[in-house]
């Protein structure tokens, strides 16, 4: 009976210690608490984004408006427009595009902002901004204006002779009222010399 006894009481701790492993499971529970914090987190987090895109959103709202000048529209000159549309070279695009509206413009719109450039609108001293813009291409090299004298069809006798004065004068005067300089149209004169240079290359396959 003694025995039976020492028995029962070796198996009644064990069962104690199972009841007292219970509790661990209840602690498994409490880690819920965070992840409902982890749910609120995205959530926040969206809403700041939300903000940043309205504020980028009101920023590009704040394109600057170009204001109609007494000449053409360079879109409007068809030489001009080819020239845009052919052209790649990106910085002669955004030195031009300072120059015509004093500012830098966003590279995807450079283009399209110079294309609806139509001639200087000056409120204050005429005199005084047309200086201002001598001085800016005034600092470009030789080699610079004329390329812009070609970008924006302006006909020059001769490059290597032309003085760099002449060149910044010939580009203000355009600049002032911009007009179509020569009523050739380039797209037209590329095409036919296209249809020869296919014509001269289908000839000597033939031979």
């Amino acid at each position: 009976e003694e025995e039976e006894n020492d028995e029962k009481e070796v198996v009644s701790p064990k069962e104690k210690k199972k009841k007292d492993s219970k509790p661990p499971i209840d602690e498994k529970e409490e880690p819920k608490t965070p992840t409902a914090i982890s749910f609120d987190r995205p959530v926040r987090e969206r809403k700041s984004v939300e903000r940043l895109v309205a504020t980028i959103e009101k920023d590009s709202g704040k394109d600057f408006h170009i204001a109609k000048g007494r000449g053409v529209a360079l879109k409007d000159i068809p030489n001009v427009a080819y020239k845009l549309s052919r052209k790649k070279t990106e910085e002669t695009f955004k030195l031009l595009h300072t120059i015509l509206f004093g500012r830098r413009g966003k590279a995807a719109q450079v283009k399209s902002n110079i294309s609806r450039f139509s001639g200087f609108v000056w409120h204050d001293d005429e005199e005084k901004q047309m200086n201002k813009v001598k001085e800016k291409l005034d600092k470009c090299i030789k080699e610079k204006l004329v390329e812009f004298c070609d970008v924006l069809d302006i006909p020059i006798s001769s490059k290597a002779s032309i003085r760099k004065e002449d060149l910044v004068t010939k580009l203000v005067d355009f600049l002032l009222k911009p007009h179509a300089t020569t009523s050739e149209l380039l797209a037209d004169k590329d095409q036919r010399y296209k249809r020869k240079k296919r014509k001269r290359s289908s000839k000597s396959t033939s031979e």
